[in-house]
């Protein structure tokens, strides 16, 4: 599987990636939550630029969702490996 989020330059990687071919039966799929975003401050905090606390309370939880729904521990069970780009 192939997640994408809408952002120009991931949808002409996975265009440069599907020309190339991906392996048969990969899927894609598009997420637009995975946009760029300031999850947190740096330590120490940044008083200005793209870390400002305005801009990281206006897209920490559209990334902290993102992240939590595209990362997961495998189920103990399983026996396979499994592989999402």
């Amino acid at each position: 599987r192939v997640v994408v989020s809408d952002m120009t330059r991931a949808q002409e990687t996975l265009d440069a990636l599907l020309k190339e071919g991906l392996p048969k039966g990969t899927t894609t799929e598009m997420f637009k939550e995975l946009r760029e975003g300031r999850p947190c401050q740096p330590i120490p905090p940044s008083r200005n630029g793209p870390y400002k606390q305005k801009e990281v309370d206006r897209t920490k939880e559209r990334v902290d969702q993102a992240f939590r729904a595209l990362f997961y521990r495998a189920d103990h069970a399983q026996k396979e490996h499994s592989y999402d780009v």
